[in-house]
């Protein structure tokens, strides 16, 4: 699960571009709520009328959902960005075993900054998240990846990206 130290350290890379530092720095984060994989960033803007308020909004969401552990769940977050393109889905191993054998991967993949041992030891409590997550996606009718091979659902993801395209563009014409 995130820790407060992982979000606040990625906090720091959201910059207020006006002046230059990040909002860290400059006081505007107060704390962060953590609710197992849901973060609450409690923090304020430079002034009521920040013209980077939105930019620097943006930044926090992006950051805290950058941190191992933090999840965008169906239904808890807006798929409403103006000026983009955005296509939710969940992407989901249903195997147990071909779960745990992908830590070793990671484990691997990240030289050792994300150990196998500390993802068998909650594999449990992430199993349970996954379902809480993939049960979300289909009451919101998000679509859901199975992950079992990974070239297939990169394969799927891709897929679905474009026939959203091309169902825009249609609607579009």
């Amino acid at each position: 699960m995130p820790t407060k130290d992982e979000i606040v350290e990625a906090l720091h890379t959201v910059e207020d571009p006006e002046l230059g530092m990040d909002i860290v720095e400059l006081g505007l984060f107060y704390d962060v709520e953590i609710d197992g994989p849901k973060v609450k960033v409690i923090h304020s803007l430079t002034s009521m009328g920040c013209p980077a308020g939105q930019m620097i909004q943006d930044g926090i969401h992006d950051a805290a959902a950058s941190v191992e552990g933090v999840h965008l769940v169906p239904g808890m977050v807006t798929a409403d960005f103006p000026g983009a393109f955005v296509v939710q889905c969940v992407v989901a191993v249903e195997d147990e075993s071909m779960h745990r054998s992908r830590f070793w991967v990671r484990e691997y993949a990240t030289d050792g900054l994300r150990p196998l041992d500390k993802y068998l030891d909650e594999l449990p409590q992430i199993r349970t998240i996954q379902d809480f997550i993939v049960e979300r996606a289909h009451r919101y009718d998000v679509p859901v990846i199975t992950s079992d091979q990974l070239d297939t659902a990169i394969g799927d993801v891709l897929d679905l990206v474009l026939r959203r395209a091309d169902q825009l563009v249609g609607a579009a014409r």
